[in-house]
């Protein structure tokens, strides 16, 4: 829960001083590369080496995606850098997280029920309190956005818990390098979503990540070739 509350801080402060695009990526490519740097010597995950380089290939791939296009000066630099540091610094809540929950799924026993129950728990235990911060920190703004948006919020927690609860079954069924890496693809049909649906440019750039990270994701799950 720990973790997962200085999680979501680091993404928040990332957001306030740099872009989506910027930062979601760097956090999202960050993670399932220290994953796969830390699982062997802490849980006993030794993955081939096919494994480890299809897990840099596609974090170095979601990692290209947030390159900036023009090269940022003055006081954009200060925000600039510090939107890195906390993208950064939410990679690793991202790896503490997945580790963490992946340990604390297999260990809640071997039926569907108990691993639904730690499921359950965490989303029960970790939602309250960025809401008891914002209020402490700002009530007006926020009783005043519940009111007007409630039901956004009732719908993006329904996806989030979802998705992440499938995210946390998934680490019984495989080694924890390969589900955070295959988690973090989102941010490659977040970018194709941008450009099918709103129209966004895709770019030469955009074009190699995505091969890159199509890359790893095959070497990964394909046969042993060395």
């Amino acid at each position: 829960m720990l973790v997962h509350v200085a999680y979501y801080t680091f993404l928040l402060k990332a957001y306030s001083y740099g872009d989506l695009s910027h930062t979601y990526p760097i956090a999202r490519g960050l993670g399932p590369l220290l994953v796969a740097m830390v699982s062997g010597n802490l849980i006993g995950e030794h993955l081939r080496t096919q494994d480890i380089v299809g897990v840099v290939l596609l974090s170095f791939g979601l990692i290209a995606l947030a390159i900036p296009l023009k090269a940022v000066k003055g006081g954009a630099a200060g925000r600039h850098g510090l939107a890195t540091l906390f993208a950064v610094l939410t990679g690793v809540t991202i790896a503490a997280y997945i580790i963490a929950d992946g340990m604390g799924v297999r260990s809640a026993g071997p039926d569907f029920e108990h691993r639904l129950a730690y499921i359950a728990w965490l989303c029960v235990l970790e939602g309250p309190w960025l809401l008891v911060f914002a209020v402490a920190l700002r009530p007006g703004t926020v009783w005043s956005h519940l009111r007007r948006n409630w039901w956004r919020g009732v719908i993006g927690g329904l996806i989030a818990n979802t998705g992440y609860g499938i995210a946390i079954y998934a680490l019984v069924l495989g080694p924890m390098a390969h589900v955070a890496a295959l988690r973090e693809t989102s941010v490659l049909f977040g970018a194709l979503m941008g450009t099918l649906l709103l129209g966004e440019p895709f770019g030469m750039r955009r074009v190699a990540a995505a091969f890159v990270i199509v890359s790893g994701l095959v070497l990964m799950n394909g046969p042993a070739l060395f």
